[in-house]
């Protein structure tokens, strides 16, 4: 039977006397009851700021209003707060009005693909009416959850992840690298690991997005390179995430890895491995692709390709599928063609 811990006995009883369990674990009440002033904040930590800090925070709030579930709140280590990485990343900072050139409201540009509030539609798959059936009927969903650090993996979230995954639904979870809080190769393969074992598969390693006021959290992209170069190859493919840049302007993820190409011959492709053992792969001297001969509407294969004359291909793809004997992608602004028109 799950319980309260000291301190969510604490903050539950300053919050409201007779706070028990249920009330602890209803997400209604956790966003009801979510710490929104920094005189609330200190109340229920025992945290106290100096004047300048109280002002600096004011300042940020202002712009980028506080908001802390009692939940969340429960998991700072308050006796050292200013290194901990849930008070860090759940608690303003004035580094957060330093706004940069490169930083925009909405970088990825989701607003422009929302056709309704709450709702972005960005891919040219995600909807059907085989979907909205499946969805209709609660299986198979997919569900991602969010953990930066393994310190976020408490009593409470494993309890929540054993009860979906008994459910039946595939868990991945999605992390984002943030500087002095994930950047570093053994919490990161610490919190992995603690994924996996709860059956939470590693999915996406998030390159800190191009939001306002996010500076301080941003890495070099370098960072997660090594990040990913201590994860393959030293533990499971299964604990390994994707290490992507969700592309300003709503370009999409683009997957950044090591590079473990050292050439590329005719036939022959030069690789390192984890280690720095230097091996080769022979390809095959004459290769045909006749398994798929291109042409979606002759195709005699076994397949499901209901959407073949609604297929259309983009990008490189497109370059490798032949369609409509496209040879290059030419940007709409290239001036060397505008001259020609």
């Amino acid at each position: 039977m799950s319980i309260f811990n000291k301190g969510q006995r604490s903050i539950a009883k300053k919050i409201k006397k007779g706070t028990n369990i249920s009330n602890w674990k209803d997400w209604r009440w956790q966003l009801k009851h979510s710490i929104r002033s920094i005189e609330k904040f200190e109340f229920l930590t025992g945290i106290k700021f100096s004047e300048e800090e109280r002002e600096d925070l004011e300042k940020t709030f202002s712009k980028f209003p506080l908001s802390i579930t009692p939940y969340y709140l429960s998991l700072i280590d308050t006796d050292n707060y200013r290194y901990d990485p849930v008070f860090k990343q759940s608690f303003g900072s004035i580094d957060e009005m330093s706004i940069h050139d490169s930083e925009f409201k909405d970088p990825l540009a989701e607003d422009k693909d929302s056709p309704v509030e709450g709702l972005t539609h960005r891919y040219p798959d995600r909807i059907t009416d085989n979907l909205i059936k499946i969805l209709k009927k609660h299986q198979p969903l997919w569900i991602n959850t969010h953990f930066n650090h393994p310190r976020e993996i408490t009593s409470s979230s494993k309890e929540a992840l054993t009860m979906l995954a008994d459910g039946g639904f595939p868990l991945g979870n999605q992390s984002v690298l943030l500087a002095d809080i994930n950047d570093c190769p053994r919490i990161m393969k610490s919190l992995v690991h603690k994924l996996v074992q709860h059956r939470v598969r590693p999915y996406y390693l998030y390159q800190c997005d191009l939001s306002e006021g996010l500076s301080h959290f941003r890495t070099p992209i370098g960072k997660g390179i090594e990040i990913m170069e201590s994860l393959i190859g030293h533990t499971t493919g299964f604990a390994v995430p994707t290490y992507v840049i969700d592309a300003p302007g709503g370009g999409g993820k683009i997957p950044v890895m090591p590079n473990y190409i050292i050439s590329w011959l005719t036939n022959k492709v030069v690789l390192r491995n984890y280690e720095g053992i230097i091996t080769t792969y022979r390809e095959p001297e004459s290769y045909e692709a006749k398994f798929y001969d291109r042409n979606c509407d002759e195709c005699n294969l076994d397949l499901q390709l209901d959407d073949a004359d609604e297929y259309a291909s983009l990008g490189i793809e497109k370059l490798l599928s032949d369609q409509d004997n496209t040879i290059s992608l030419i940007p709409g602004d290239n001036l060397r063609y505008k001259k020609r028109e």
